[in-house]
């Protein structure tokens, strides 16, 4: 069996859990929904504290109206201004230190503040809701079903139309019309679903799973896809362009000295041929001198032919 704390442990605990988490009054220009949000939340933290502290009081044998209970009372209280005044920053209870001084509950507490920032009237709530209906959409992103989204709407709907039946169905029905996608009302029309009530509608299209989001498709025209490609090729062409510049410039070489070497050889080839007709013209002159030429007198030109001429 599970204990509940002594009244003082839980005294402390409720002041610690305050102490982190409670949001700042900082300022007399605070919005009056924030302040009014505030006093009710604290109205039922304070109820439940209240409900714990009473248990335990029984819990731990703590006779009512004792001196031990009078004593836990005045901590309680005491417990109660210090989460309220947990409340205001420091520059804000700095400047309003002499109001603050005579705080003893919630009550004073909040009436001061009221009186500091101005109490939410009924005025500023009609207000309020009329530029919420005004901004108010489905929150298609998380799925939010269209019966859900009609009843957000109903809520600010009774406080704009001050509970007026014909201006609320007309605030209800415009602001829920107004979310429906031109695809969601040709749907509502083809199934003869229109002209029915809001409630009846926002079930209708629930049912039908019209609240799940579509899958996201990309869609890319021709003209896009032409633009993608070029831009891919020029990238590519860009990627290769020292090689290419090499290739170009390894080619233009070859070129340049195959060039060369033809030209070599053609001159060579000239001068082959000059030369072989040179050699050829040499001979020819040659044996035409040898020709011309007195025959030097040999040997056998002193022999007589015949014998019997002796020279003497």
């Amino acid at each position: 069996m599970v204990t509940l704390r002594h009244p003082l442990e839980l005294l402390r605990n409720f002041q610690d859990e305050y102490r982190e988490s409670v949001p700042k009054i900082t300022s007399p220009r605070m919005s009056k929904r924030k302040l009014q949000d505030i006093k009710k939340q604290f109205t039922y933290d304070l109820e439940e504290m209240k409900s714990l502290f009473d248990e335990s009081v029984q819990v731990h044998n703590i006779t009512t109206g004792s001196e031990k209970h009078q004593k836990l009372e005045t901590q309680f209280e005491r417990t109660e201004r210090r989460i309220l005044m947990s409340y205001l920053s420091a520059e804000f209870e700095s400047k309003y230190e002499d109001e603050l001084r005579n705080i003893v509950g919630s009550k004073d507490f909040f009436q001061l503040m009221e009186e500091i920032i101005g109490e939410l009237s009924e005025t500023d709530l009609v207000k309020e809701a009329n530029e919420k209906l005004r901004d108010i959409s489905r929150n298609s992103e998380e799925e939010e079903t269209f019966l859900r989204f009609a009843g957000r709407i109903t809520q600010l709907a009774e406080i704009a139309s001050k509970k007026v039946k014909v201006l609320q169905e007309y605030f209800i029905d415009e602001a829920f019309n107004r979310n429906l996608t031109p695809e969601i009302k040709r749907y509502l029309l083809d199934q003869g679903m229109t002209g029915k009530s809001t409630t009846e509608t926002a079930k209708y299209l629930d049912k039908m799973k019209k609240h799940k989001r579509k899958p996201n498709v990309n869609v890319i025209n021709t003209r896009d896809l032409i633009l993608q490609e070029q831009i891919d090729n020029l990238s590519a062409q860009f990627a290769t362009f020292p090689d290419m510049l090499r290739d170009s410039l390894t080619s233009s070489i070859s070129s340049i000295v195959q060039q060369q070497i033809r030209s070599f050889q053609s001159e060579t080839g000239d001068v082959n041929r000059i030369s072989t007709k040179q050699q050829s013209q040499s001979s020819k002159d040659l044996q035409r001198d040898d020709r011309a030429a007195p025959r030097r007198p040999q040997q056998n030109d002193f022999r007589r032919d015949s014998p019997n001429e002796q020279i003497s």
